[in-house]
């Protein structure tokens, strides 16, 4: 955001012809202070006194230092002076969330030596700046950078205050940058540049998509004033609900923009007013908007419109992949069409040979299904499972896994809650639940297939786990650790060093840093999982290239169907034991008959568009 006031910096005159700049953007900088505030973990944000710039954050550590925005040039001084101030490193990286002049302008100086990153559409708008400050690297969707031991992801959030607007994610230090999606820390009217593709009513969606995404405690720097929090958005979103309700509804009723503008907000609004956009401007953005607000489908995959219509309620999860809530709690996440590499050769020979495989789009569970939504299902139907029908289930029963008449779903020799995923059904039970769930929403539910769950676990850059290759260290999946050992011992390969916090099962979405590529949660550990396949452990040898479902089904009701999961609370990190691929790598894969419960079993559901 850019606000006019006069030019009084003589050698801004320079520097705003380098960038190419009207001097009426140019604002008087002689009085400007950078005060530093220490956000969380390793970032910090840099403030111009007077509200003169965006806010700059600064992730510092052993790699050096990376910067989101860089306001203006003649400030550079100023900025270098607090960084040297917390750091003695240099900036490698600089992120710009958008293209207006006072997030990018300092490119020109701090940016000589640093990599610049930009969406798309902002690089384009910022080639009025010297080549060799030009951001070098653009991105449509989304980019990760692994740096000072941050994963640190920047999302494109599309038609808000302009059309290349991203938000970025430290996701270790739980820190959110939003630029000027949100342009104030305090209460006031968003600014929305029509001009570069900005959207009252896009400016909304994505304020709503981002208190989905962001965690409750997480700090956030907006593009403008003082660091703030998540019930401030809240606030902001529900100012915007209410004022574009207001404006549309007269609209409707036929009355004009200058007797909208007469009316104006109820006084409870009066102070959002005296920042940046003032009530007869917001009025005015409303009321155009509407002549040209974007479609709710706008950008969507075909397969994401067709279920919007069901579900009306879509948007893009924190990885910047599209997710639907349906009915019953389900969140399921669009894995888009596309090749991946399936198998290693890094586990047991059921695991090679390695091969591409081409998949069409298709919906994943976000997480397996909770006792909670299989305690609706039984209760809705009566069904029957087959551990209650006299097969069992496998339980821990003094010293060893063996099959327990009485142990079923309801009774895995453990205590669960209602949001831990359900554990000792059955293939055929899983089956069933899909079955009453399609019934119940009108949407077809089903079992993954093999190769389905594992795109979804390791998405196409062949990584051994859902968040890369680093094995995991207690935080970011649940699995055998020292709450296991102290109550089964020996029984499994436990990691007596680690403490995941929890000896059996935990509830879904308790390691977000676990999350895959697509932000699917509980991918490694917690459960084992059902899928659609028989189970053939020389399958891959003959696997078709494009949505293979793994051999024919005999129609045996003990025939063995393909259980996945990247291993269970039972496993140990990356450990392949003799019995089979009981570990959490997002390859490792086993069989047990489809009429089969277990402790450690459970699944997740899947909408796809292939014939079976």
């Amino acid at each position: 955001m850019i606000k006019k006031r006069l030019l009084s910096a003589p050698l801004f005159f320079t520097f705003s012809l380098c960038l190419g700049i009207s001097q009426e953007n140019i604002p008087d900088l002689k009085k400007v202070k950078i005060i530093t505030t220490h956000v969380a973990g390793n970032i910090y944000m840099l403030e111009a006194t007077g509200d003169v710039a965006g806010n700059i954050a600064v992730c510092v550590g052993s790699d050096g230092i990376l910067m989101v925005d860089t306001q203006f040039a003649p400030l550079t001084d100023l900025i270098l002076t607090e960084l040297k101030k917390i750091t003695k490193g240099e900036i490698k990286y600089i992120i710009n969330t958008h293209h207006h002049e006072d997030h990018t302008h300092g490119n020109l100086t701090l940016g000589r030596s640093a990599i610049i990153l930009a969406h798309t559409n902002a690089q384009k708008r910022l080639l009025s700046l010297p080549r060799n400050v030009q951001p070098m690297i653009s991105f449509n969707q989304q980019i990760s950078i692994y740096f000072n031991g941050e994963e640190i992801r920047v999302i494109h959030y599309p038609h808000g205050h302009t059309d290349n607007d991203v938000v970025v994610f430290f996701t270790k230090s739980n820190v959110i940058h939003l630029g000027d999606l949100w342009n104030s820390g305090i209460s006031s009217f968003p600014t929305v540049d029509t001009e570069a593709g900005g959207s009252v009513i896009g400016m909304l969606k994505n304020i709503r998509n981002l208190i989905r995404v962001i965690p409750e405690n997480a700090r956030i720097i907006p593009g403008h004033y003082a660091v703030s929090d998540l019930e401030d958005l809240k606030a902001t979103r529900n100012m915007l609900v209410e004022t574009i309700g207001i404006v549309m509804k007269k609209k409707s009723a036929g009355m004009s923009l200058e007797q909208i503008k007469k009316e104006g907000f109820p006084p409870k609004y009066d102070s959002w007013g005296t920042a940046y956009t003032n009530a007869e401007t917001w009025i005015e953005n409303i009321y155009h908007g509407s002549d040209t607000i974007l479609s709710d489908t706008q950008g969507m995959p075909k397969r994401v419109k067709e279920i919007h219509k069901e579900t009306k309620k879509v948007y893009k999860n924190e990885k910047g992949y599209w997710e639907a809530e349906t009915e019953g709690g389900h969140v399921m996440v669009y894995i888009p069409e596309g090749e991946f590499t399936m198998g290693s050769d890094d586990g047991l020979t059921n695991e090679k040979p390695v091969h591409r495989v081409y998949l069409d789009g298709y919906w994943l569970g976000k997480y397996p299904v909770t006792v909670a939504q299989f305690t609706e299902f039984v209760a809705d139907t009566g069904y029957i499972t087959d551990a209650d029908r006299g097969q069992g289930s496998w339980q821990f029963w003094q010293g060893e896994w063996v099959v327990r008449l009485d142990g079923n779903w309801k009774n895995p020799y453990f205590d669960q809650g209602d949001d831990h995923p359900v554990v000792s059904v059955s293939w055929n039970d899983a089956a069933a639940y899909c079955q009453w769930l399609s019934r119940k929403t009108g949407l077809d539910f089903k079992l993954p297939t093999a190769a389905q769950w594992e795109k979804g676990a390791r998405g196409v850059d062949e990584r051994k786990y859902p968040w890369g290759n680093d094995i995991p260290n207690g935080s970011k999946a649940n699995y055998a650790d020292i709450n296991f050992w102290k109550k089964y011992k020996n029984s499994r390969h436990a990691d007596k060093n680690i403490d995941d916090g929890f000896t059996e099962t935990s509830p879904v979405g308790k390691f977000p840093a676990g999350s895959s590529p697509y932000g699917l949660m509980d991918m490694a550990g917690n459960v084992w999982e059902w899928c659609h396949d028989v189970y053939d452990g020389d399958y891959y040898s003959i696997s078709s290239y494009r949505n293979p479902l793994g051999p024919p089904d005999t129609g045996k009701q003990d025939q063995e169907r393909v259980n996945r999961g990247g291993g269970s609370w039972t496993d140990r990190s990356g450990y392949i034991t003799p019995e089979g691929g009981h570990n959490l790598r997002s390859a490792a894969r086993t069989g047990d008959e489809q009429n089969s419960s277990d402790d450690h079993m459970g699944f997740r559901i899947c909408i796809d568009y292939i014939k079976r």
